[in-house]
């Protein structure tokens, strides 16, 4: 008999027995006139040798100290590289205690400097004593401000059809600088949100 394994898939737990397995569970909402069913069919990858502790020879491998990385977000997206920017760097970047991310483009390619050094990020952290803490709140600021930058130069680029310009390094700064006072708050509310107060703001 093969082995059972299992996954979790729409708040259920779904057996299969081999990669290329497929089932189909039926989603009912009360909402919806009709109930609508979902297909997915069961892909195993092969199996990762390498050391949970880093390479496949065990060794841990060390982190990369340049301060660009071709990075994915949470939920998978494609990340821009971003330079980590601190205090003593601010005159290389234009920037000031209350800047947040600046946009530079050079030959073709778009440039991110986050300021890590923020006032508002800082005044955020120094409420927090744990590591995780500390590295998850960066995190947020990090990933968020890099998202927010993005899309105000996907916004300002659809919009130069119908005759808008603008100086678009500026507006980067610009919005990034307005929310950098809310974006940590705003985001662990969102986070702490529960059901019942959805509903009572619904």
């Amino acid at each position: 008999m093969s082995h059972i394994n299992s996954i979790q898939y729409l708040g259920r737990t779904v057996e299969y027995r081999k990669s290329g397995d497929v089932f189909t569970t039926e989603i009912q909402d009360d909402c919806i006139v009709n109930n609508f069913l979902s297909t997915i069919e069961v892909v195993v990858d092969a199996a990762d040798l390498s050391d949970s502790r880093g390479g496949s020879d065990g060794q841990s491998k060390p982190k990369d100290k340049n301060k660009k990385g071709d990075l994915k977000a949470p939920n998978g997206f494609a990340m821009p590289n971003v330079v980590k920017v601190r205090k003593a760097e601010w005159s290389e970047y234009g920037m000031i205690s209350k800047s947040a991310l600046v946009y530079r483009h050079n030959d073709d390619k778009d440039d991110y400097f986050l300021n890590m050094d923020n006032d508002y990020l800082l005044t955020e952290l120094k409420g927090r004593r744990k590591a995780d803490d500390i590295e998850l709140t960066e995190s947020r600021y990090y990933y968020s401000m890099t998202l927010i930058g993005m899309s105000v130069l996907s916004y300002y680029k659809n919009r130069k059809d119908q005759g808008e310009q603008v100086d678009l390094e500026e507006e980067v700064s610009r919005v990034t600088s307005m929310l950098a006072p809310v974006l940590i708050p705003m985001l662990e509310s969102m986070a702490d949100l529960t059901v019942d107060e959805v509903m009572n703001v619904a």
